[in-house]
Formats: C-alpha cells, sequence, structure tokens
C-alpha cells in the first residue's frame, strides 16, 4: 500500500511536468534535472528527479533520487512502470491519467503550445482576445458535465505560455501555473521554472508547487541508463492493471 501512495504522488508531479516539434530540427532525446518544493500549512516538500524524455514513442522518465530513490516509466499509450529500487517493488498500471501526453513537456516538444492539448481534455475554444501585450484564450468543458472543471484560461505572451486558470463551476479558481525562466533548448523554448497552485476548502487554503528546472541536456549528451533501465526479473509486483 505504501508504494501506491507513492505512485500517486509521483503521477501527480509527472502530469504536470510539461515542450514544439516543427522547431525541434533534430532533437530526438532531452534530459533534465528537476528540483520541486511543495508548501502546504507551513510545511515543505522537496523533491529532487532526474527528467529523460524520448521523441519516439513520447516516453518519459523520471529518475527521483531525494528523498527516495524511485524510477517512473510511461509512454503516450498511458502504459507506465513505477520501480523502487530500496524495497525492488514494481507497480505497472496502463490509463490515460498515465500518459505522457499529460506532460509539459510532450506539449512543447509536440507543436501544443497553442493550445496545450486542452482538446485532449475535452476542451474546446469559446473565444480569443488581447489584453495588451498578452493574447488570452478561453476554453470550456465540451463534456457536458455540471460541476468540477468548467472552463480554462491561457494566458500567452511572445507566442509563450505564461499562465493558466482551472475554473469550476462556482466560478472559483481550482488550480493556477504559471510559466517562467524560458531558455533555448536547440530552436525552441522550455520554461525552466513553473509555479502551481492548488486550492483547497474553497479557495481558503492552497498547496504551492514550484519546480526549478536545471543541467537541460540533448541527444549525444544525455546518458542514455535510466532512459533504457529495465527492472531487475526479480522485483516484486505490487499492483498490475
Amino acid at each position: 500500500m505504501k508504494i501506491n501512495s507513492r505512485l500517486f504522488y509521483f503521477v501527480i508531479i509527472i502530469s504536470i511536468i510539461g515542450l514544439s516539434v516543427h522547431a525541434i530540427g533534430k532533437l530526438d532525446i532531452l534530459s533534465l534535472e528537476m528540483e520541486s518544493k511543495t508548501l502546504r500549512k507551513g510545511k515543505t516538500i522537496t523533491i529532487k528527479s532526474n527528467i529523460y524524455y524520448r521523441l519516439l514513442g513520447s516516453k518519459l522518465v523520471t529518475h527521483t533520487t531525494f528523498p527516495f530513490e524511485s524510477i517512473s516509466m510511461t509512454d503516450a499509450q498511458g502504459e507506465m512502470t513505477y520501480y523502487e529500487f530500496k524495497s525492488n517493488k514494481v507497480s505497472m498500471n496502463r490509463g490515460e491519467d498515465y500518459s505522457s501526453k499529460g506532460s509539459f513537456i510532450y506539449n512543447f516538444l509536440n507543436g501544443k503550445i497553442n493550445d496545450m492539448g486542452l482538446p485532449e481534455m475535452n476542451m474546446k475554444l469559446k473565444n480569443t482576445t488581447m489584453d495588451g501585450k498578452y493574447i488570452v484564450s478561453n476554453w470550456v468543458t465540451a463534456n457536458g458535465n455540471k460541476k468540477g472543471l468548467q472552463k480554462i484560461i491561457v494566458a500567452h505572451e511572445n507566442g509563450l505560455p505564461i499562465f493558466m486558470n482551472f475554473i469550476n463551476e462556482k466560478n472559483e479558481a481550482m488550480q493556477k501555473v504559471y510559466y517562467d525562466k524560458y531558455a533555448d533548448v536547440g530552436l525552441i523554448k522550455l520554461p525552466t521554472l513553473i509555479t502551481e497552485i492548488v486550492f483547497e476548502n474553497g479557495a481558503k487554503d492552497s498547496v504551492i508547487t514550484r519546480r526549478y528546472y536545471r543541467n537541460i541536456k540533448t541527444n549525444n549528451e544525455v546518458d542514455l541508463k535510466y532512459l533504457d533501465f529495465k527492472v531487475p526479473q526479480n522485483a516484486q509486483i505490487i499492483k498490475k492493471q
């Protein structure tokens, strides 16, 4: 059961880890270091990971090094494997929620920075307006649900996403995401700081997470040890779906 709770927490990280293929050139593999700091009720949780992404198959690997060592591997089809080194336990799952398509890396590397993959989340564009130097797009849910997520506001500056606001049926912010400190990676630009605010208890409380990305490498610079990692054959299977 302990590994499942960690898996859930890790999926949250992956679902917000998130790059434009028409401008990439010959970029095939990417790696970067991530340090995540989450503040909740006065306490800070720090997680350090190395992230690897291969365009072929949209394979996304996250090797966590602190506070415990684990590795998560997933692809565009949502085939996810989670392995914990110390316990030698592995969990395998499959589903849309585990797909690498939910990552910011997938969006940027596959030319989805304009819509941020929202059509795949069953959202449709309502309108686009100008607010000074910002292009603001308003997206609404297309599934007919009257509760929960109803609309998403996306702001772009100079063609790059800088802000997303997720709003519920009460017109309250559920989550806000800020993209900042863009760096050149080949011919594309990648945010190296992502700040996420998740609102709880009717926006009375919030969980703030900042993810810092450093030491970006591409192609031959990338160490393939964990990108091509194989789970030991004697690993104990905890969960398989």
